[in-house]
């Protein structure tokens, strides 16, 4: 994909309001990290994180934000809160990671931004799991929607076969599958 093919930043947020249709709530700024980049800090603030789960996944609205995770000698700003696993915002790279809390070493990236994760959890929630009913047509057709759309607006994130979401559609693909 050339540089002129990638969607602007504007773009990016505009789709996600779009997906999330009035269910994102903007972050207070006094509790956003200051170490955060300026881009996850706008985002965080002007834009916010979904607020509703999306299946396990549930979203850091309060000061909880104000704390870093360490790693293997990264730094992380933990954006969600599962029993097993969190995903959070590499501070040196912007991109969000899924890090686990029993296999460290299998830790992955998930998206190249705040943006683009929030973006992909609204596609899957919207497309594959509020109001569908199951059916193997309608899970291939929300795989294939959210395959298209991850090429589109963070194709680092469908890139690698072997990668976190594709992994994860490849199985629901697998699910219903004859």
């Amino acid at each position: 994909m050339a540089a002129s093919d990638v969607p602007s930043w504007d773009d990016l947020v505009e789709q996600i309001r779009r997906v999330w249709d009035g269910r994102l709530a903007p972050i207070r700024p006094e509790l956003v990290h200051p170490r955060v980049s300026d881009r996850t800090g706008r985002f965080l603030t002007a834009v916010g994180l979904p607020t509703v789960d999306v299946r396990d996944i549930g979203f850091v609205h309060d000061e909880r934000l104000l704390s870093i995770f360490s790693r293997a000698g990264r730094d992380y700003l933990i954006v969600t809160a599962e029993p097993d696993y969190r995903y959070g915002v590499d501070l040196e790279s912007d991109g969000v990671i899924c890090l686990y809390d029993r296999y460290p070493a299998d830790d992955t990236l998930a998206n190249s931004s705040i943006a683009a994760f929030v973006l992909t959890l609204g596609l899957f929630h919207t497309h594959l799991f509020e109001g569908n009913a199951g059916t193997q047509a309608s899970v291939a057709d929300a795989v294939d929607t959210i395959w298209d759309q991850l090429d589109r607006w963070d194709p680092a994130a469908v890139n690698d076969h072997a990668g976190h979401w594709s992994t994860l559609l490849d199985e629901y693909a697998m699910e219903y599958d004859d």
